[in-house]
């Protein structure tokens, strides 16, 4: 242990003080300055940490994996969850895999699961995508694509106020801005 008069601290490698607190002199610092808890830790100044009760943390480094209960982030994965993967619902997971770049829940782990429950977003290489399907028969699912949007689903029923669609009764209602209070809807 080390004082200066002000400062206390232990130091290793090249840092011989606070004046080396400055994420590239390799070493450790660990201490007070002045009043000031700090520690660093210097391998070279793009891999390092830094934490004093000031500026907060500050890590740069070439790879980390974090693995907490519920949370996940790797780089090496370039993907990050939160939540319990081996629960029913799964974790939330953001995840980047080369061209790919998405969010998804539930089974989904890629863009071409139809018959996998969840949900998952992003871009597909190059293209906007989204897939909330229910269940696993590829009979109840929203998706968009570049091509377009395809639902499917037992039951669909949309109520605007000039527009209502019902596959449960087989009716489509169209109105004008009366609202079809002057019967001039159309009803199929």
């Amino acid at each position: 242990i080390k004082t200066d008069g002000t400062d206390q601290y232990m130091v290793m490698g090249s840092k011989t003080s606070f004046s080396h607190y400055d994420k590239s002199t390799a070493g450790i610092i660990l201490g007070m300055d002045t009043a000031v808890p700090k520690i660093e830790m210097v391998k070279n100044s793009s891999d390092y940490l830094r934490w004093d009760s000031t500026d907060g943390l500050d890590i740069q480094t070439t790879k980390m994996e974090v693995s907490a209960s519920n949370v996940q982030i790797s780089s090496t994965h370039a993907s990050m969850s939160i939540g319990d993967p081996g629960s029913s619902g799964g974790a939330i997971v953001l995840h980047a895999d080369g061209t790919d770049k998405m969010i998804k829940f539930g089974g989904k782990t890629t863009f071409d699961q139809t018959t996998t429950a969840g949900l998952i977003m992003g871009m597909d290489a190059s293209n906007p995508e989204f897939d909330y399907t229910v269940g696993t028969g590829n009979n109840q699912y929203i998706r968009m694509t570049p091509a377009g949007i395809d639902i499917k689903t037992p039951s669909f029923n949309l109520d605007t106020d000039r527009l209502d669609i019902s596959s449960d009764d087989s009716r489509i209602d169209v109105y004008d801005d009366s609202g079809g209070v002057d019967g001039s809807d159309l009803r199929v």
